[in-house]
């Protein structure tokens, strides 16, 4: 073991070790110098090309993230609002906007309006205006209508 106690062994080993990486920089240095400078800077190119890529899809990604959270939001405050009035005795509110809109065409149509303004104000067919003043009428003056009421 009189070897490991040699003080000249950390000598050596930093000698060994000098040689390998000077071997590997010879060699590095080969291989670069073979290299065609076009190549380096079309690939020089496409690393910005890519950088500026990343860059805009993290913009793009932050945007759709902000219009994500606002949406929920949004949806969030929707659903708050629909159970908050929500009618009571179980009708939902789908069937009471319909009942509203066909009030609200027949109320226009006794008040005078013909079905053409009928049907912009209610978003309705005029064949629908037809039928729903058709039903809301007593049934000896049932008929298709013509016009509105005359006063």
């Amino acid at each position: 073991m009189a070897i490991l106690d040699s003080p000249f062994l950390p000598a050596i080993g930093q000698i060994f070790l000098d040689a390998v990486l000077f071997l590997a920089f010879w060699i590095l240095y080969r291989r670069i110098r073979h290299l065609d400078p076009e190549k380096i800077d079309y690939l020089a190119d496409r690393i910005d090309e890519s950088a500026r890529l990343i860059r805009e899809l993290d913009a793009n990604l932050r945007e759709k993230g902000r219009i994500s959270s606002e949406l929920a939001d949004l949806l969030e405050r929707i659903s708050k609002r629909d159970k908050t009035s929500a009618p009571p005795n179980g009708v939902s509110t789908g069937e009471d906007r319909k009942r509203n809109i066909r009030d609200l065409a027949v109320s226009m149509w006794a008040d005078g309006k013909d079905i053409q303004e009928i049907s912009l104000a209610t978003g309705l067919f005029p064949g629908e205006i037809e039928l729903l003043i058709d039903l809301s009428r007593p049934s000896a003056a049932k008929e298709t209508p013509k016009g509105p009421p005359r006063s």
